[in-house]
């Protein structure tokens, strides 16, 4: 999408319309006074010249006249008392004029400037002198003409340069003001491009860098509002699925659980009366309903998730619990489920919730593993840090990298054909709770994933030593 081209007029109009208008008016200003100097030079020149013939007694003859007037451009014209021409060394502009000498005269008589007139759509210039009687007896006044026709054909032919020049400067005026514009605009087209994108749902876009500092931070912002807007569509698609199972959840606890437990009681009924043939089974059987009540109990967690509750616990105790209910389910799928247990100090967990959290991870690896495989479960208490770790390797293909960040992990979902995706986050939100830290990579003893758990090992405030 482009912007308007409107708003590019507009910012180009706003700077270059002042430029030009002063342009325009410095041209206008500079041709008046050119013009205006021009016609004072030949005024000035005329006005010496009069000056000099006027008061240096020098003799009128025609010769003397004449090569003034030539020096001068000018024609020359002596007139009597009465007004009537005695002499001229230009006959046609001294008829031109005779009818306005009188008028000529008169104002010459007021002050010694120079007069200009318009005779029959000519310009001229006339400066009148009285003369002495010595130096002609007939004449009593002497006037200088001149046309200002060529003075002012030079100031329109320099008008005319200097009006070329300004439009020459014009011309880069706007084609540099072009270039300034569409710089800023065609960044904020980018930039809205990206906004209908992101309002027609994609995430994935971003906005280039962009070359001015206040573009360039709302780039950045925009950048940063994308994916702030991917992470809480992600969170709001998980608390739906939350939701959805939190309904399907309370009807199987509904129609299972009490089955269940009806069921685990009679177990324990019989477990009392078997005979000693039978009480493996019984056993076995009993080890089947505790882990559908774990896995009850986890499916429920998702959507009423409770606080945790720390004790002071055997965490290989707990992690013992959870393999051997899942161990006759990972030997049936042909999956060998191997210990290595170290010497752990009590600490204090939430037993129920760690038990829910390594579950997951134990599920997670065998689902990684359809055609069998190995399952390792360990456990180490590292004194020099004062943390306990949880690691449950296998030896599949290995955990997609961007699993290990949170963003990416819901960004991704799951890749079981009816998982929600919903595993890792609710061992990270188990694991936050108890300020530790979920660690994914590959294990190097089985070469498949590996998810470990870091636990502070603290002890409860009556623990001695």
């Amino acid at each position: 999408m482009r912007l308007p081209d409107s708003l590019r007029i507009r910012l180009t109009l706003t700077a270059l319309l002042p430029l030009l208008l002063a342009m325009l008016a410095a041209w206008g200003i500079a041709t008046l006074v050119f013009s205006r100097t021009l016609e004072q030079r030949v005024a000035d020149q005329l006005t010496s010249a009069a000056g000099t013939l006027s008061g240096k007694g020098l003799p009128y003859t025609s010769e003397v006249l004449q090569r003034v007037a030539d020096l001068q451009q000018a024609a020359i014209t002596l007139v009597d008392s009465g007004g009537a021409i005695v002499a001229s060394t230009d006959g046609a502009l001294s008829l031109m004029i005779a009818p306005r000498i009188e008028s000529m005269l008169a104002a010459a008589a007021k002050g010694p400037g120079a007069q200009r007139i318009d005779v029959d759509g000519q310009p001229l210039l006339v400066v009148a002198r009285p003369i002495p009687p010595r130096s002609n007896p007939r004449a009593s006044q002497l006037l200088i003409t001149a046309s200002l026709k060529d003075a002012r054909d030079a100031a329109r032919r320099a008008a005319l340069g200097m009006g070329l020049a300004v439009l020459a400067a014009g011309a880069l005026l706007i084609a540099l003001q072009y270039y300034l514009v569409r710089g800023i605009t065609q960044p904020i087209s980018r930039l809205v491009s990206m906004a209908n994108e992101i309002a027609a749902g994609r995430r994935d876009v971003r906005a280039a860098p962009a070359p001015h500092g206040e573009l360039q931070a709302l780039a950045t912002a925009l950048n940063d509002m994308t994916a702030k807007l991917a992470s809480y569509e992600s969170e709001l698609a998980d608390r739906s699925r939350l939701a959805a199972l939190g309904e399907m959840s309370a009807r199987i606890a509904h129609e299972i659980r009490n089955p269940l437990t009806g069921l685990k009681l009679h177990l324990q009924l019989l477990d009392e009366r078997a005979s000693p043939a039978d009480k493996s089974t019984v056993r076995r059987l009993l080890d089947e309903v505790g882990r559908l009540e774990l896995i009850v109990a986890s499916s429920l967690s998702l959507t009423r998730p409770q606080p945790a509750t720390l004790r002071e616990g055997d965490i290989n105790a707990a992690m013992d619990e959870v393999l051997h209910l899942m161990e006759p389910s990972l030997r049936h799928r042909h999956i060998e489920l191997r210990r290595d247990f170290a010497q752990v100090t009590p600490t204090l967990f939430d037993r129920d919730r760690i038990k829910q959290a390594v579950l997951n991870l134990v599920v997670n690896a065998s689902d990684a593993l359809p055609s069998g495989g190995s399952v390792l479960a360990t456990s180490r208490h590292d004194a020099a840090r004062g943390i306990v770790t949880i690691s449950i390797e296998d030896s599949g293909p290995g955990i997609d990298p961007r699993l290990g960040d949170p963003a990416a992990n819901a960004a991704l979902g799951s890749s079981k054909p009816f998982g929600l995706g919903l595993g890792l986050k609710v061992c990270r939100e188990i694991v936050a709770e108890h300020d530790g830290r979920l660690d994914l990579g590959r294990s190097e003893t089985l070469g498949g994933g590996r998810a470990t758990i870091e636990l502070p090992a603290r002890a409860s405030a009556g623990s001695s030593g």
